[in-house]
């Protein structure tokens, strides 16, 4: 039997620069999680008293985080792929190497880039 698990390698460092401009963030500290009937769980963040979803990709990008930055990285898809898989190893600029491992989710359905693709016609689902 084999298995396969991809573990994406970015290139970081601890301080932002030029090069490494992209923030790898540890879990916000305003993520919060409900748990439900039958272990359902929601996720989002309180405004005013009352849980709303959490901010999208594109909400977190355009907004400060409210979230320690671990490193920085010099590649936003490499740090995409790396969010999506879940984990991965980021190689600093003094050699040593910096596990990145998932902390949680943000409550948001995953869609594949590739399901996204066949949905808007770029590729034809066969």
């Amino acid at each position: 039997m084999l298995t396969g698990y991809y573990e994406p390698l970015l290139y970081g460092s601890l301080k932002k620069s030029k090069r490494f401009a992209y923030p790898v963030y540890a879990k916000p500290k305003d993520l919060i999680k409900i748990v439900g009937e039958k272990d359902a769980k929601m996720r989002g963040r309180s405004v005013k008293g009352k849980v709303v979803p959490y901010f999208t990709r594109a909400e977190i990008a355009k907004r400060k985080m409210k979230a320690e930055i671990l490193c920085y990285v010099d590649d936003k898809i490499d740090l995409f792929f790396m969010e999506v898989q879940g984990s991965g190893r980021v190689e600093l600029e003094d050699g040593r190497v910096m596990f990145i491992g998932y902390a949680d989710s943000n409550g948001h359905k995953y869609k594949s880039l590739g399901r996204e693709m066949v949905d808007r016609g770029i590729f034809c689902n066969a």
